[in-house]
């Protein structure tokens, strides 16, 4: 997998002209320390499958936890 990467690597900046880590910086973490920002984060990681164009309903993405939390909870 590793020299799969360096190829793709390799052939992405020559293809784009550029000399530099593909994934340089990509990947971040920040603490979440109060409930108005936990929901504010939770929102953006649930609305990425919409904004991706991969569903029309979130309910309709199949790795949501929302679709099995929401057919758990009707009686």
């Amino acid at each position: 997998m590793r020299r799969i990467g360096a190829i793709y690597v390799y052939w992405y900046n020559w293809k784009y002209e550029r000399c530099s880590h593909l994934f340089q910086d990509r990947y971040k973490s920040e603490t979440v320390e109060d409930d108005k920002y936990f929901l504010t984060v939770l929102r953006y990681i649930h609305q990425n499958p919409l904004k991706a164009g991969l569903v029309k309903n979130i309910a309709d993405y199949k790795w949501i936890i929302y679709k099995a939390n929401s057919e758990t909870n009707e009686d």
